[in-house]
C-alpha cells in the first residue's frame, strides 16, 4: 500500500511540475502574443497554481490514508493479542471448572 501511495504522489508531483513549466512556458511568450493569448497565459498561470494546491491537498490525503492505515494496523494485532488472551482465560476457566467438578464427585 505504501509503494502504491509513493507511486500516486510521485506521479502527483509530476503532473505539477509538468502543469507549471508549461504555464510558464506560456507566460514567456505572452510578450509576443496579443491581449487575448495574454490573458489566456495568465489563466493557465492561475490554473497551474491551483492545481498545486490541489496536488497539495493529495499528498496531505495520502499521508493521512497511510496514518490510518498504520493505525488500523496497530488495531488489528492488539485485538488479535487480546482475542488469544481471552482464548487462554476461557481455556483456563473451563480447566478449573473440570477440576472442581473432578474433586466434587471424587
Amino acid at each position: 500500500m505504501s509503494d502504491f501511495l509513493d507511486k500516486v504522489r510521485a506521479r502527483n508531483n509530476d503532473m505539477l511540475v509538468k502543469a507549471h513549466e508549461a504555464a510558464l512556458g506560456a507566460a514567456k511568450v505572452q510578450g509576443e502574443r496579443d491581449a487575448v493569448h495574454r490573458r489566456t497565459a495568465e489563466a493557465a498561470v492561475a490554473t497551474s497554481e491551483s492545481l498545486g494546491q490541489v496536488i497539495e491537498a493529495l499528498n496531505a490525503s495520502l499521508e493521512v490514508a497511510r496514518n490510518a492505515k498504520a493505525d488500523a494496523d496497530r488495531a488489528q494485532r492488539l485485538s488479535t493479542g487480546i482475542a488469544w488472551g481471552s482464548l487462554a482465560v476461557a481455556v483456563a476457566s473451563l480447566a478449573v471448572a473440570i477440576i472442581a467438578i473432578v474433586v466434587t464427585l471424587g
